[in-house]
């Protein structure tokens, strides 16, 4: 009897203690930018299930334990964590995320919030380039971005592709664009660089680039950005695509029998003198090989890409390697186009006020 007496009185000494130990918090929550009362903020005790939110003036009233952290939260402001200590009353200013999800637009070497800038901007990302197996990004850049033409020279695998931004303004120098990659003007960048490798473009095509390029960007601008690596395990990745190419529908050839049929035919109709257009017969049958020369030139063409990339990286550094290749047999024999390159993507911060960046390519 007096252990159970013993085991009663220390509880209710427990929870005399632990109700000392509470003081009562009152405070409001406002909008720090307009200063406006919020209503319906959580307000939740770290570490513990007992809370409350705010009413209809942005008031509220919580028994908190000393020594103890409150997390305020409310949709569309920043979550703030507050350490209760001695204080009787709060006022709680929360800072909107409005500020912090503006969309922003790589314009020149720095950047601008989308509704800030004037020109005409069209971006395309990396997943709609990859859809269709290319060799190159200015192909895969066909058809996706309106008052851009995109158009093969000759069609053959690997031929250069001209990109017309704003049309041909020149006669004698070149109507190409200019392309930055990665901050860094690269000669046709688009040949030499596997859409896989692409995270995005951002083409630039009224005259306000040139505010930033100079006469350089008369026939529009093309930004180009690479993928990078990102923290964490390091990931691996292999992409691979595989196809077949075959011309379309193409009129019949005519045998060596049908082709002296028809010629004689027309020779016949013609009712000329057979000295001026003589009849196929006798010795000149043996100089007509049987060849279908259709068969002899199109073939179909097999075309297959790969690529492989590894990337990582801390807090501090990240890291991107990526090889690809890219193989293409023309439909015509004896052509074709191969393409291998490598690409490596190195970010670090050495100090807060210092970042090092190496792209390599090749």
């Amino acid at each position: 009897m007096k252990n159970i007496l013993f085991i009663i009185y220390f509880s209710i000494l427990g929870l005399v203690l632990h109700a000392q130990d509470l003081a009562t918090i009152n405070g409001i929550v406002k909008d720090a930018t307009t200063g406006e009362l919020l209503i319906g903020v959580n307000i939740i005790i770290e570490g513990a299930n007992n809370g409350t939110v705010t009413g209809v003036n942005g008031d509220f009233s919580l028994a908190v334990p000393s020594n103890s952290t409150l997390k305020v939260s409310y949709i569309g402001y920043q979550t703030q964590e507050i350490k209760v200590v001695d204080q009787k009353n709060l006022t709680i200013s929360l800072v909107s995320e409005s500020k912090q999800i503006d969309e922003v637009v790589v314009v020149g070497y720095s950047v601008q919030k989308r509704r800030d800038v004037l020109g005409a901007v069209s971006k395309v990302n990396s997943e709609e380039l990859i859809k269709v197996p290319v060799p190159s990004a200015q192909q895969a850049l066909q058809g996706r971005v309106a008052g851009v033409e995109v158009a093969s020279q000759t069609g053959a695998p690997g031929a250069p592709i001209s990109v017309r931004i704003r049309g041909a303004s020149s006669i004698n120098s070149s109507n190409d664009p200019l392309y930055i990659v990665d901050g860094i003007p690269v000669e046709g960048a688009l040949n030499n660089i596997s859409p896989n490798d692409i995270e995005n473009m951002t083409i630039l095509k009224d005259a306000s680039s040139a505010a930033i390029y100079g006469s350089r960007a008369n026939n529009g601008v093309v930004l180009i950005t690479t993928k990078s690596g990102a923290s964490g395990e390091a990931r691996i990745s292999y992409n691979t695509q595989i196809g077949f190419q075959t011309h379309g529908h193409l009129t019949p050839m005519a045998n060596t029998d049908q082709y002296i049929q028809i010629y004689n035919e027309a020779a016949t109709n013609d009712n000329t003198p057979l000295f001026s257009r003589p009849l196929i017969a006798g010795t000149f049958l043996k100089t007509f090989p049987n060849i279908n020369h259709l068969e002899q030139i199109f073939q179909t063409a097999p075309i297959q890409t790969h690529e492989l990339s590894i990337s990582g990286g801390n807090d501090k550094t990240t890291y991107l390697i990526s090889a690809s290749y890219f193989n293409q047999v023309g439909i015509i024999t004896h052509t074709g186009y191969d393409r291998f390159s490598m690409r490596s993507n190195l970010n670090s911060e050495i100090k807060k006020w210092l970042h090092v960046g190496l792209n390599l390519s090749g």
